[in-house]
Order: C-alpha cells, then structure tokens, then sequence
C-alpha cells in the first residue's frame, strides 16, 4: 500500500529551534519522505509557550520514523494521535 493510501495521523513535535516549523523542516529534520507529510495542513501551533506543533502524516511513516530514532529526536516526535473524520 503507498504512504498516500495510508490513514493519517496527527503527530507532535517540541521544535527545538527558533521560528516555526515547515513541513520541509520537519521532513529533512525526522527523515520523512515527500509524500508523506500532509502539506495542505501544514504545521499547526498548539503551544506556543512549549513550541509544540502538530501535523498530519501517514500512519505507516510515523511508526517507521518513530521507530528509527533515537535520544533526543525521539523525545521530540510525540504521538501518533487519530485524526477522526468530523460531519457537520
């Protein structure tokens, strides 16, 4: 199954750095592949007091790039949160 078939999640990331984060940012930062990171949902503030932010990416990538990391780049990637469809 391809990244953009998979479920997507909502993951965290305390970003250590001043400024936001970019999707790019966060890819080169955490090994993501391109397709795997949602871009027209970008990165979102949640707490600006913590510089944490959200953004939505394949289930199967989080996992295996969750899996892949190690001390400090780990503590930094939170999640996997669902991300369930909301109807009005």
């Amino acid at each position: 199954m391809s990244p953009s078939n998979t479920q997507k999640i909502i993951a965290g990331v305390y970003w250590p750095f001043k400024g936001e984060p970019t999707v790019g940012k966060i890819k080169n930062r955490y090994g993501f592949k391109d397709n795997e990171i949602d871009r027209a949902y970008g990165v979102i503030m949640v707490n600006p007091s913590a510089s944490y932010y959200a953004f939505l990416v394949s289930d199967d990538a989080f996992n295996r790039v969750k899996a892949g990391l190690k001390g400090k780049l780990r503590d930094e990637l939170t999640g996997p949160w669902s991300n369930p469809k909301v109807t009005i």
